[in-house]
């Protein structure tokens, strides 16, 4: 598994690790019982301290979403799969509100009222109900 980073998103880097792999479950690209990569390996492919990945794993794991075995290795939580179906869900529609909201701060930003917003918003749904927005 591959983690990118934003510096200019204003996430934190650990919000950004995880927010990947909630991703990555709500959308089935990530499994119940991969392993990830460990924390010194994220850090160094992305050129951050490694207390940022722990944190990231450290607040994942709080949410029963991985599991850490020592001397094995950090793994999605099998117990997920089978125990909190609601989870990976309720994940998937946090990180669409979030971006959401990051949209329209951008939006606001950017002087773009909130009905043009909206239209914007609409014609991308519309677009991806009939098949033409992977």
């Amino acid at each position: 598994m591959k983690f990118f980073i934003n510096p200019e998103s204003g996430v934190p880097f650990y919000k950004q690790i995880m927010q990947q792999i909630e991703k990555g479950l709500a959308r089935g690209v990530i499994q119940p019982g991969m392993k990830l990569p460990t924390v010194r390996e994220v850090a160094s492919e992305l050129k951050i301290n490694p207390n940022t990945v722990a944190r990231a794993y450290r607040e994942l794991e709080a949410k029963g979403i991985i599991q850490s075995m020592q001397g094995r290795g950090t793994f999605i939580s099998t117990e997920l799969a089978l125990a909190n179906q609601g989870v990976i869900r309720r994940g998937a529609h946090t990180l669409v509100k979030d971006l959401a909201r990051q949209l329209v701060q951008e939006a606001n930003q950017l002087n773009i009222p909130p009905e043009e917003i909206r239209e914007v918003f609409l014609d991308e749904l519309r677009l991806w109900q009939h098949g033409r927005v992977e």
